[in-house]
């Protein structure tokens, strides 16, 4: 390792208008290099998102394979190379942003959310991508923001947002990005013949 961080592999792929590089970071803590815990990550860019907008429509087939490759990148597949008593989550944390962390990031955590609870993140199927997701159990106290109004206390995809903005007010802000999350939702259910 060179220095601090380190770029150790970049590419793009134009076709799915991404940019994927995979980075190593020695925490500045470190006194010695030799001793150091590295830690690596894989930074993902999806580059036809623009800032305080939603993708063209002829994206939006893109946006979901990058939620995929997201969900794909990020999943544990090789646990060979641990010691046995590592506990490591297979499926860890994904870490989203985007210039005020409430737009694009907001939209990009709702699709990924309700894609993994139907199932659709994969391009197996499931047993049944129809299903409903369980009910959530929320962590959280009653909102102080009242219920949702009566007509959308059944709608996943409004609670869900609704859910985000308990922690982060302003999360997906647009009326194009909520939009965007139910044409996302669409699209993954009909390539599943389930709509």
């Amino acid at each position: 390792m060179k220095g601090p961080v380190e770029l150790r592999q970049q590419k793009r792929v134009d076709k799915a208008y991404r940019a994927q590089s995979k980075v190593s970071v020695i925490p500045v803590t470190s006194t010695n290099p030799q001793d150091a815990v590295v830690f690596k990550f894989t930074h993902l860019l999806y580059t036809t998102w623009p800032d305080h907008e939603v993708p063209e429509d002829e994206d939006q087939a893109s946006l979901l394979a990058f939620v995929r490759l997201v969900h794909r990148v990020n999943k544990l597949e090789d646990t060979s190379l641990l010691p046995p008593s590592t506990n490591i989550d297979p499926d860890p944390l994904i870490m989203a942003n985007s210039s005020t962390g409430i737009g694009r990031t907001g939209s990009f955590i709702t699709i990924s959310s309700l894609l993994r609870e139907y199932h659709l993140l994969s391009d197996t199927p499931s047993l049944n991508p129809l299903a409903p997701p369980p009910a959530p159990i929320s962590l959280l106290p009653s909102s102080p923001l009242g219920p949702l109004p009566k007509e959308l206390q059944e709608d996943l995809i409004a609670q869900e947002i609704d859910g985000l903005r308990e922690q982060r007010p302003g999360m997906v802000p647009r009326d194009e990005q909520i939009h965007l999350i139910y044409e996302i939702l669409s699209q993954a259910f009909e390539m599943r013949g389930g709509a």
